[in-house]
């Protein structure tokens, strides 16, 4: 209980400093308004920068002491925040590894499938900064795909659909490797690091 409490606390005033450097930044654009555009857009990618080390420093919190569970629960306003900004944070909150950025990714994806008014927008968001990343740091696996699909599946048929058959490609493909050493058994502590899947069932489906 009291690391919940913490862990809340710690991400509550994250995000309020969060909120300070947007505000210090939008005055600070306001004011140099007749400077040329080249410094408005430094200025805003400074603040873009200051906004994704915060919200990297509230995601890691929680994702060590919650995991992606921890990530999934407490993520209230951070939906507020851009799918690119979100991602780009999760990369730099992993310290480079993979399963703890993909982890963090996918809880957040599986918060959009949660009743929340911009859900299935902040998922598509993630989806396009997701893809946008080079497939040496990060790319979206089988859970990814089917959180996604989950949380747009009833306002965006289509795109829905294109979740789903990349699923199942990503499936068909991890299926394909397995073969390749018949009678193996599933190596789930490889799936949690490199995947970020924590809570599976073995089946034969």
């Amino acid at each position: 209980m009291r690391h919940t409490i913490v862990a809340s606390s710690i991400l509550v005033l994250l995000l309020l400093l969060v909120f300070h450097v947007d505000g210090l930044a939008s005055t600070k654009i306001v004011r140099e308004s007749g400077n040329p555009r080249g410094k408005q857009q430094n200025e805003s990618k400074n603040q873009q920068n200051k906004q994704i080390a915060i919200l990297s420093k509230a995601l890691g919190v929680l994702y060590q002491q919650g995991g992606t569970l921890g990530v999934m629960e407490r993520s209230e306003g951070m939906e507020n925040y851009s799918g690119a900004s979100l991602v780009s944070a999760a990369v730099t909150a992993s310290h480079g590894n993979k399963g703890a950025a993909s982890g963090i990714v996918n809880a957040l994806l599986g918060s959009c499938c949660q009743s929340r008014a911009n859900g299935t927008e902040k998922a598509l968001e993630l989806m396009h900064a997701y893809d946008a990343l080079d497939d040496s740091i990060l790319q979206p696996n089988l859970v990814a795909l089917c959180l996604a699909y989950t949380a747009v599946a009833t306002t965006h048929p289509n795109k829905a659909k294109l979740f789903l058959k990349r699923a199942e490609n990503v499936f068909a493909t991890n299926k394909e490797k397995e073969n390749f050493s018949k009678g193996s058994k599933v190596d789930w502590l490889k799936l949690e690091t490199v995947h970020g899947i924590r809570l599976l069932q073995e089946t034969d489906d």
